[in-house]
């Protein structure tokens, strides 16, 4: 499960984001309310196929193809690729309503951004990672910022980690 604690001041816990392959859990402590939904229920919500698997790379800063747990070396030509001086530009060459876009660092060993596109409309996802520091012997950032786009009202989620563990 991945787990997102908001304790702002002296480390007392106001709310609680679990993800875990059956839902996402939201806990709000100080009006004390949760929220519970299964992946199944925002799938049919969305009116798209999504999982465990993508929330979690999101979370961890990985590029993903939607249905598969984990990239191999032959998956390289499931995505469009376009490589500059700095940055490479992967694109998801299949996706079904959903085409998925990926920026990467060509000198470091980072995801700077991932979209996640509704076909034909003006709605998604922009994830934007920044702040890198190391992690477990890697790479890993310490601000995310998720933007929707196609919203009546700009939508947006700021989040600027502190003691992150595995």
């Amino acid at each position: 499960a991945i787990q997102l604690l908001v304790a702002p001041v002296l480390g007392i816990e106001v709310a609680r984001l679990e993800i875990s392959p059956e839902g996402i859990l939201l806990l709000d402590r100080v009006n004390k309310r949760y929220v519970q939904v299964s992946f199944a229920e925002i799938s049919a919500w969305a009116k798209a196929d999504l999982d465990y698997n993508i929330l979690q790379c999101l979370f961890l800063n990985e590029l993903f193809l939607p249905g598969k747990a984990r990239l191999e070396a032959g998956d390289a030509a499931a995505f469009r690729i376009q490589v500059g001086a700095e940055q490479a530009l992967l694109q998801v060459a299949a996706g079904r309503k959903l085409d998925y876009t990926f920026r990467t660092s060509v000198l470091r060993p980072q995801l700077l951004q991932s979209d996640i596109a509704v076909r034909n409309t003006a709605y998604g996802l922009t994830w934007d990672y920044s702040e890198f520091s190391e992690l477990e012997g890697r790479l890993f950032p310490q601000h995310m910022l998720l933007a929707v786009s196609g919203a009546s009202t700009p939508l947006s989620l700021d989040m600027k980690f502190s003691r992150l563990n595995v």
